[in-house]
């Protein structure tokens, strides 16, 4: 995925092999009629051959991640799981693009070329704006997929401690492109606090 994508210890294989998990969720979501696709996605009423596609598409996710470390939007996403039981992928979904977002111009290269992969950009766009695409991209399918842009439920007086837990797990064993402390971190968990 994008978040295993962006760090520094990104291997040749992870990045290819991560490649074609945004090609087929990005054809998914430009096929005509993108919103009903997403919709039936969602609600399992989809063809063989997109199941095929998502199986395919979830596989080879895993398969980066095992081939490269995991960013600070896992670490946030266990945090908020182990203290409200929130599913880890959902908060994973609604914590990602708000990382990308942080990480900045340190992953600009990365997301551009996930950004072209994916049919947002092309060679002659701007990194900036091919990352800011693919973090428009996000934060649109979401919505496609009645993914929150925001999580309910989140105690403000937790921020600090949940901050530290995540913390802990990322540093230093996830090589991410940007080091934050716990005081950084609750950043994040301002962004989705609904």
């Amino acid at each position: 995925g994008a978040d295993s994508s962006s760090n520094r210890a990104v291997t040749v294989l992870s990045v290819l092999g991560s490649q074609p998990v945004h090609h087929l969720s990005g054809r998914v979501i430009d096929m005509p009629g993108a919103g009903q696709k997403i919709l039936q996605l969602r609600s399992g009423l989809i063809g063989r051959a997109n199941n095929d596609e998502q199986i395919l598409s979830a596989f080879l996710a895993g398969d980066a991640f095992s081939k490269s470390y995991i960013g600070y939007c896992h670490a946030v996403a266990h945090s908020l799981g182990g203290r409200y039981n929130i599913p880890h992928g959902l908060a994973n979904a609604v914590i990602l693009p708000y990382v990308l977002t942080a990480y900045g111009e340190s992953i600009y290269k990365k997301t551009k070329q996930i950004a072209i992969y994916m049919h947002l950009a092309d060679q002659n766009t701007p990194e900036k704006a091919a990352h800011e695409r693919l973090i428009q991209w996000i934060f649109d399918t979401n919505r496609l997929l009645g993914i929150p842009d925001k999580l309910s439920g989140i105690w403000e007086e937790d921020i600090p401690t949940l901050a530290k837990h995540a913390d802990k797990e990322a540093n230093p064993l996830y090589p991410v492109p940007v080091l934050m402390n716990a005081k950084e971190l609750e950043q994040f968990y301002y962004a989705i606090m609904k």
